[in-house]
């Protein structure tokens, strides 16, 4: 794994997450709920609003959480046991806090979501804020890619930084941060398997 800072906003990369079977059958889990229409439309997975009540994401997703309620089903699913395995493990949040204090408060962290997302032909996320303390996105798709597009880009006070996402690749931020994934435009498509954009996003939250 290789940990890469983004500074001055000390947003971490981290590429070559998971070993390759991991990889494997974490987005064989993502290609089968594609495959079988188990994504949801942006209305029905907690997309935020502009002003004027519109939606700012155009995508399919789905909330694992509802499907896997009890540690036993959720072990069954290789996307929440591998990246709470890794990316939520005693060590990596060690790794965390040595890069910026502030990220010590993972240690409190007592609660956690995960969302699934596909990107297609035209898909986006407009800029919006996380309900979270600290958010993880982590990125799978087929390698070479099949679409060009799907950067997120971060705007700290006033200022944008942009992340090319990898495959294979996370990135934990503040979910205070605002971030807006640019939009997808496919070069190929395929009825046999999604050749898109998985992301898979976890808010972390601390409750009293």
């Amino acid at each position: 794994m290789e940990i890469k800072v983004v500074d001055p906003i000390s947003l971490v990369v981290f590429e070559n997450v998971f070993e390759e079977s991991q990889r494997k059958e974490m987005f064989l889990e993502l290609s089968d709920h594609v495959k079988g229409k188990s994504l949801l439309s942006p209305d029905k997975t907690g997309s935020a609003k502009n002003e004027d009540g519109s939606l700012k994401k155009k995508n399919s997703a789905l909330f694992l959480d509802g499907l896997y309620e009890s540690q036993q089903e959720r072990d069954k699913s290789a996307i929440l046991r591998n990246t709470e395995d890794v990316l939520l493990s005693y060590e990596m949040k060690l790794k965390l806090k040595e890069i910026n204090p502030f990220y010590g408060i993972l240690n409190k962290v007592n609660k956690h979501f995960t969302l699934i997302n596909y990107y297609e032909d035209s898909d986006f996320y407009d800029f919006h804020e996380d309900e979270s303390a600290f958010s993880i996105l982590t990125f799978l798709f087929k390698d070479p890619r099949s679409f060009s597009g799907g950067n997120v880009i971060f705007r700290v006070s006033g200022k944008e930084f942009e992340v090319k996402v990898k495959d294979n690749m996370s990135v934990i931020f503040p979910s205070s941060y605002e971030h807006k994934v640019i939009p997808i435009k496919m070069n190929q498509t395929s009825d046999k398997e999604p050749l898109g954009r998985f992301s898979i996003a976890q808010f972390l939250h601390v409750n009293g």
